[in-house]
């Protein structure tokens, strides 16, 4: 590789870093107290989620160990009502 290949790259590299600087510098950061608010936002709605998941999860788990006991034939329901119908 020749001393031209690499002041190419080089060149190519520093253009590229001035490029994403010049674009920092356009971004309108949030101060202090919105960044503040926004992220108590994201972690309240991230617990309330994580709450909802977690209900929805322990519902389904109890639900799946009565039909397991045979507590709620869910089956048989729809046999007979097949049988009842004709279908």
């Amino acid at each position: 590789m020749g001393e031209s290949a690499k002041s190419q790259k080089t060149s190519k590299l520093v253009k590229f870093w001035n490029g994403v600087k010049a674009e920092f510098k356009k971004i309108s950061w949030p101060d202090k107290d919105a960044l503040l608010k926004q992220s108590i936002a994201v972690v309240v709605v991230s617990v309330v989620v994580g709450a909802i998941i977690t209900i929805l999860d322990f519902g389904l788990q109890y639900t799946y160990k009565l039909n397991k006991k045979n507590v709620i034939n869910v089956g048989a329901v729809y046999t007979l009502g097949h049988t009842l119908h004709g279908d």
